[in-house]
């Protein structure tokens, strides 16, 4: 059966391993045609919060995120949408801060104890010299006292109520007409409807400042104290976007955007695992790199393109030269638990750090150096070492690196579509004597992980790598390889033949 949920197709690209990442209400909302019902989905989902925060308990209107956080279910490995514990956390130092509006992916920045001293403030909220308790509120809790006009404002329209209820002579019938609108918007607040005109009376009548803080303190020392168990039933009840008309494209690039807003925030650890997003977005679909048609308006300032994204993109490989461009997209990884797929993952990475250091694509050849070899043929080296500077200067790879041991002397290129191309430079790098005129070799990335820690012997034997000779010719030859072969990863079985030969060793 189809999927037709977009959300859910787009999320579960790249690897199944955890990825937490925020995603923007506004922007579904902004990306879904059927608004309509979209709304209902999130006012069912805000039912839902306030259900497990236990909002109507204490008689409050419960925190509302502005975002969904993306988390993987560790028994399926499905990556589902919920609300976030982070951003709920973040919310109730929102509400009990001085700031007046939430930044894009803001998060909390107090501790637990120092929330509880808020509530704690707030519960016991006191006059201080010429200010009033709501002059106190206002200076000091700025988002509780727009809560608290709106709240007083309410019962000050259920007071009116109230009192025509009371009008000596009324109705039967206008009686009970005022009796449910009453009742039904006190519900609204989490107030069961009283048995008689006086319950009615009580509940409206004890609103006051005091009553507002204490119930909210209680609601969120209750959020507090309990944050795991909520966050656990939030990830029980994941958000289904399923049969919504949104647009696939642009949630694919909104979604390439946050996981680079997520590689370059220095507060990320683990970079590398969202790498392979953004390699399965870029590589899945090779139009993208140049795509400046498919547009995300983010805010008045900023317009982003794939092909700005992608920019980005090799930016970031630039600046943190240790996060390797692999990209699974045609690995199986059905009945593996996700610990084993981060351990074969692992274990793929580590063959560049036995044979090859990663440096930046500007900073590939350092020039000759000053070592001398007896060679008649030295001015055939250098001619073709700089036939190789003027050819591969107008490359734009995803990544180079620089061979070690085996491979001294050696530059790979890791382009775009897959290719790793490997020439020789040197003969001895240290030194800056220039090679011979070694052959170039063209193979799959994923050929180029399983043989790195192999000597040069193995891998011209191979019969998944192509040599070419430094001939009349071999510029035309390689840009033919590059511009018209698909290079691309292996099935799934070629896949399990290296786990099963453990060809990728350390």
């Amino acid at each position: 059966m189809e999927n037709n949920d977009v959300v859910s197709r787009v999320i579960n690209k790249g690897v199944p391993i955890n990825t937490p990442v925020n995603i923007s209400i506004n922007f579904i909302y902004k990306s879904c045609k059927n608004k309509d019902k979209l709304d209902q989905l999130i006012y069912y989902q805000f039912g839902e919060l306030g259900r497990i925060t236990d909002s109507d308990k204490y008689k409050v209107q419960p925190v509302v995120p502005s975002e969904f956080q993306l988390y993987m279910d560790p028994e399926t490995l499905q990556k589902k949408l919920c609300f976030s514990e982070d951003t709920i956390l973040s919310l109730l130092e929102y509400n009990l801060g001085t700031k007046k509006t939430i930044s894009r992916n803001y998060l909390s920045q107090l501790s637990r104890d120092e929330l509880a001293l808020k509530i704690n403030k707030l519960r016991k909220i006191k006059k201080k010299g010429n200010l009033s308790k709501e002059e106190v509120l206002s200076r000091d809790f700025p988002r509780m006292y727009k809560l608290y006009l709106n709240e007083k404002q309410f019962f000050k329209e259920m007071q009116i109520l109230v009192n025509k209820i009371s009008t000596p002579g009324i109705s039967r019938e206008k009686l009970r007409e005022l009796v449910y609108e009453c009742s039904g918007r006190l519900s609204e607040y989490g107030y069961r409807t009283p048995p008689t005109i006086e319950g009615l009376k009580k509940i409206v009548n004890s609103f006051n400042l005091n009553s507002f803080c204490e119930r909210y303190a209680d609601y969120f020392q209750h959020v507090l104290d309990n944050e795991e168990i909520i966050y656990e039933k939030l990830q029980d009840n994941p958000i289904s976007f399923n049969e919504l008309d949104i647009d696939e494209e642009k949630l694919s690039l909104y979604l390439a955007f946050e996981f680079i807003a997520k590689i370059s925030d220095d507060n990320t650890l683990d970079k590398q695992k969202y790498i392979y997003y953004l390699a399965d977005y870029f590589g899945r679909e090779q139009n993208r790199k140049n795509d400046n048609n498919t547009m995300l308006r983010m805010n008045e300032d900023l317009i982003i393109t794939p092909a700005l994204l992608y920019k980005e993109f090799t930016e970031i490989l630039i600046k943190y030269p240790e996060l390797r461009l692999v990209n699974f997209k045609d690995v199986d990884f059905s009945g593996m638990k996700e610990e084993e797929i981060v351990e074969f993952i692992n274990e793929y990475l580590k063959v560049f750090k036995a044979n090859w250091d990663i440096i930046p694509v500007g900073d590939i050849i350092k020039g000759l150096g000053d070592g001398k070899v007896n060679d008649p043929d030295m001015e055939r080296r250098i001619e073709i070492f700089m036939e190789k500077q003027e050819f591969y200067s107008e490359f734009d790879p995803f990544m180079c690196v620089r061979g070690k041991k085996t491979f001294d002397g050696y530059i790979g290129y890791i382009l775009s579509n897959g290719l790793v191309v490997l020439d020789k430079f040197f003969q001895n790098s240290k030194k800056g004597i220039v090679s011979k005129g070694d052959a170039i070799y063209c193979m799959n990335i994923e050929d180029f992980y399983r043989l790195s820690n192999y000597p040069k012997s193995v891998i011209r034997k191979d019969k998944n790598v192509i040599c070419i000779e430094h001939r009349n010719g071999w510029q035309e030859k390689l840009s033919n390889i590059i511009n018209h072969r698909d290079f691309t990863f292996k099935t799934k079985e070629e896949v399990e033949e290296l786990q099963t030969k453990k060809l990728i060793k350390e």
